[in-house]
């Protein structure tokens, strides 16, 4: 055995001195620590601070620590010496000697794992003894660390050697060795910690507590007990115990960026304390700012996107403080700096980018991170080429991703079914390439349900995905109901979990089932499949359909706990009274448009009609935050209704919240609009369920009843839903009037003609244009609305025509221009306006301006025409056969004046240039629209026809054979 003793104070090496022990041990005895004293009468006293009395080492090294009392150390006048003796069992291992020194304090090297030690230390004057103390100790020995199972090592070596089983992911190694130290030392806390973060990285968090409990009862100063012991409370929900622990980290060490960072998790995640969420994060980033190297790169990488992240849900919801605004497209630009090979904030900034607008640099942030090796930046970079309106280049694109995710043995099936659904946003020269892209969509669409079941089922929410919900196609001037029929066929393919709603969450893969619907994820699969697989199916009231929505984004990254009976024949459940004992139906309206928007302003009085005539009204305001601030018609309708509910943009967030009110009635105001309560509608949340003209075309869903539409439907027009149609006089709606005062004003011609003038000068077209306005978007501009557009332009030389269109549409705007010029010269097209002031302000001014407002067939929003007649605006319309087309016709029939309804194309544009050239007719056309404007405001009517339908659905939920495809309600 070869030992080493030094006085710490010195750094020479000093050489054994061995000779026989007054006093051998044998191998396992411990000596009473006695003290010794001879020689000296002043009798100094010696004692042997450490080792304690028979403790164990963990390591091969010992620090000696003495103390002697009653002794002036170092002194002149006297010549003194300690000598320290070990011994194990009974061998003579060796001693050491040293001179008289202030230090008392010797390091011993060389000991061997698994024996017995003693120490003697003698205090000597002029070499005899004249004190002495005496300690035992052991080396702990754990054997079966090394390749031969029967050589023990110390804790210290073993301690290292499972560390680095630990890294490999060798838990069960580790694991073994960890207990072998406990069984030796059950005290030591490394070890047990160690333990129990084997357990955390096996998943099994509440296994791992104990351990690292018992490690802080031996040492609770080390903060990363602590904070691991957190962690595992916050994976359990413990929260309150997390944050307790983290917080306990950070005062021992205030720069463990670990507690830092998990305590950021639990205010985003659990409190929903953003902004300390985003204070946590940064002083993770300030760290590795001062001290760089200190926090790992793919953490600091994590940190800022989640940052950004937490910047863009502050600044969407409105929760910065005045003056404290921060702007998330900037933390993305220094994340991208900061991080410029990550995938993931390249793609984050693309879709930072669409949603401002600007296409042509998302593009190129998706190229980045598709060429940084991230899939889902491939579907975006195709996604917002379908934006920009290049659908033959968004069609090649998705091909290109089909093929690499083939090739990589990726997912593909979606893929496959978003090339199937691309849409143009501006549509072709004529109807009948028009047509042809129909055909080819409806083509694929067959391929892909008739091959055979995809090995891409995918049972998440289906939004996270990017499909569309045929919302374009509303605008074609054809019937959807058989497109449609097809398109929720290949979603419920696609996702089976859409006809229960309920979904596997993306993030966690867990199945929000609920608790006591076992295995209802293969029943709603097998019967989810099933039905998609009948493709024969011929469209009925029962049918299938599917609307689609504007194009989402991937950015890369679901709950009920309630089971539903969702069988056809589901009666209501009244269980709500009236005073008098009538029970009342749980009525709820759901949408994310509850503001000024086309959707709020033509629900605002029906919610608040039916609401005062006692029904429980729910409102399901989606995201409601982002409404805009002082928004009348938002804070109106919230006022409304009994119970206001605002479910973040998530399918299964909405489906729980929904469910857990137990409606009677579910009223989708716009289905096809957003995608979240579009998806949310293949499974029944309610026994009747109702949609809208919100968005006035068929839902072609089975789990949706009725479809609420006018009485200016043509005849068999229910053969293009798949709902019962309800055919309610005036839309089923009335209006709030907020626009009496500026109408009057507008009477003054002197009045109106000073407005004009401000606009004309605004936007910078000649004093004398003639403005024919035209309030709709460009995608629903149709090719046959062309020859009016055109025939204006050639016959008025004055003739502005004016698109109110939205900001960032500059590539749409370039399409249709091109699509005009072929049609007439470029010279002419220069009087093609577009005006991107869409503020409330700015929208009614233009309007206001107008010489006439022209509504296009054979498809429109009703909005821009309602506001004109407000106004006393003159508008000209043609009824087309479906209701998209006839919603303005509708606004004529409610005031009782049909002058301005047009049957030719011809007719239209005569008339249009008419009253753009006489002022007489166009204020004639404006008196007689102002003398019965106020039957738009009328809704003296509204809760009578609501509650006729109410009573006849309730009625045929109770008895569905009583269901008829048509309904009309008499005013």
């Amino acid at each position: 055995l070869l030992l080493r003793i030094v006085l710490l104070s010195q750094l020479a090496s000093l050489s054994l001195l061995s000779h026989p022990l007054t006093h051998p041990l044998s191998q396992g005895q411990q000596l009473d620590p006695t003290d010794f004293f001879k020689g000296s009468q002043h009798r100094p006293k010696l004692e042997i601070i450490h080792p304690e009395n028979g403790q164990v080492l963990n390591d091969i090294t010992l620090d000696i620590k003495i103390a002697i009392t009653g002794y002036e150390l170092p002194s002149h006048f006297h010549d003194s010496s300690i000598c320290i003796a070990i011994s194990t069992g009974s061998s003579e291992v060796g001693e050491q000697c040293f001179d008289q020194s202030a230090d008392l304090s010797f390091h011993i090297t060389g000991l061997s794992p698994g024996f017995t030690y003693s120490i003697r230390v003698l205090f000597l004057e002029r070499g005899k003894t004249i004190a002495m103390s005496v300690r035992s100790f052991r080396v702990a020995g754990i054997v079966g660390v090394l390749d031969d199972p029967e050589q023990a090592v110390s804790i210290e070596t073993a301690l290292q050697v499972a560390v680095k089983h630990q890294v490999k992911g060798l838990h069960i190694q580790a694991e073994k060795i960890y207990r072998n130290i406990l069984t030796e030392n059950p005290h030591h806390a490394t070890a047990l910690h160690l333990l129990g973060v084997v357990f955390i990285q096996k998943g099994e968090h509440s296994q791992a507590i104990p351990y690292i409990e018992q490690a802080l009862h031996s040492n609770s100063t080390f903060e990363d007990f602590h904070n691991n012991l957190g962690e595992c409370y916050r994976v359990l929900g413990r929260i309150s115990e997390a944050q307790e622990e983290f917080q306990k980290a950070l005062k021992l060490n205030p720069g463990l960026f670990t507690a830092l960072y998990n305590l950021g998790l639990i205010y985003q995640q659990n409190f929903r304390q953003l902004d300390r969420a985003i204070a946590s994060y940064r002083q993770v980033l300030e760290l590795e700012s001062r001290n760089p190297g200190t926090v790992p790169r793919d953490t600091l990488r994590e940190i800022k996107i989640r940052e950004c992240d937490l910047i863009e849900t502050m600044e969407m919801n409105g929760e910065f403080p005045p003056g404290q605004e921060e702007d998330e497209l900037e933390c993305w630009l220094e994340g991208l700096q900061m991080f410029p090979d990550s995938s993931t904030i390249s793609n984050e900034l693309g879709n930072t980018y669409v949603e401002r607008g600007l296409l042509k640099e998302a593009f190129e942030m998706y190229t980045l991170a598709a060429s940084l090796g991230l899939f889902i930046a491939e579907l975006n970079k195709a996604n917002v080429l379908e934006i920009q309106g290049f659908t033959a280049e968004a069609r090649a694109s998705f091909e290109e991703t089909l093929v690499k995710a083939e090739t990589q043995s990726l997912p593909s099936f979606h893929v496959s079914v978003r090339m199937a659904t691309v849409t143009p946003r501006i549509l072709p020269s004529t109807d009948y390439e028009l047509k042809d892209i129909r055909n080819t969509i409806e083509r694929d669409m067959d391929k892909l349900l008739s091959s055979p079941a995809p090995r891409n089922i995918d049972n998440a929410p289906p939004t996270n995905y990017g499909f569309s919900t045929g919302f374009y196609w509303a605008y074609h001037g054809h019937g959807n109901l058989n497109l449609k029929s097809k398109m929720y066929r290949l979603y419920l393919l696609y996702c089976p979990a859409l006809s229960r709603g309920y979904f596997i969450d993306p993030v966690t893969g867990t199945h929000n089932a609920s608790p006591d619907s076992d295995d209802i994820q293969d029943e709603s699969t097998d019967t989810a499949i099933a039905q998609a697989r009948n493709v024969a199916d011929s469209a009925n009231a029962e049918g299938w359909g599917f609307i689609d929505d504007h194009t989402q984004l991937f950015d890369g990254t679901g709950q009920s706990d309630q089971t539903f009976n969702s069988t056809d024949n589901h009666s209501l459940a009244l269980e709500s009274t009236s005073e008098n004992g009538t029970r009342l139906i749980r009525i709820g309206f759901a949408s994310r448009y509850f503001f000024i928007h086309p959707v709020g302003i033509m629900y605002e009085r029906v919610i608040k009609e039916l609401s005062q005539a006692g029904h429980l009204v729910y409102l399901f305001f989606i995201d409601g935050y982002y409404a805009p601030e002082n928004d009348a018609v938002s804070q109106a309708i919230r006022s409304y209704a009994h119970k206001v509910l605002v479910p973040l943009a998530d399918v299964s967030v909405f489906v729980k919240t929904v469910r857990d009110e137990e409606l009677d009635v579910l009223i989708y105001t716009d289905l096809g609009l957003d995608p979240v309560p579009f998806f949310s509608a293949f499974a029944r949340l309610a026994p009747i369920q109702v949609t809208t003209l919100g968005f006035p075309d068929t839902s072609g869903m089975a789990s949706v009843n009725y479809f609420i539409s006018g009485d200016i439907e043509i005849s068999n027009a229910e053969l293009s839903y798949s709902e019962t149609l309800i055919k309610m006089p005036h839309m089923g709606v009335c209006f709030e009037d907020r626009y009496f005062d500026y109408a009057v004003t507008l009477q003054n011609h002197r009045t109106m003609l000073l407005e004009r003038a401000k606009y004309i000068e605004s936007i910078g077209v000649p004093r004398a244009a003639h403005l024919y306005v035209i309030g709709q978007p460009l995608y629903v501009m149709h090719p046959s609305f062309d020859e009016v557009i055109t025939r204006i332009l050639l016959q008025d030389k004055l003739a502005y025509v004016i698109f109110l269109d939205r900001p960032g549409k500059t590539s749409w705007q370039n399409l249709f221009r091109n699509r005009l010029i072929g049609k007439f010269s470029e010279e002419t097209s220069k009087r093609l306006f577009f005006h991107t002031d869409l503020s409330n302000a700015g929208y009614f001014k233009a309007i206001a301006a107008a010489h006439v407002v022209l509504d296009p067939f054979p498809s429109s929003d009703y909005t821009p025409s309602f506001y004109a007649l407000a106004i006393g605006v003159p508008v000209i319309t043609m009824p087309s056969r479906r209701i998209i087309g006839r919603m303005t016709y509708s606004l004529y029939r409610t005031i009782g004046y049909e002058g301005l309804v047009v049957k030719t194309a011809l007719e239209y544009s005569t008339l249009a240039l008419s009253i753009a050239h006489k002022p007489k007719e166009r204020a004639m056309h404006s008196e007689k629209i102002m003398s019965s404007r106020h039957l738009l405001f009328d809704c003296s009517h509204v809760v009578s026809n609501w509650n006729q339908f109410f009573r006849r659905a309730v009625a045929e939920s109770k008895h569905p054979r009583l269901r008829k495809q048509t309904l009309i309600v008499p005013e």
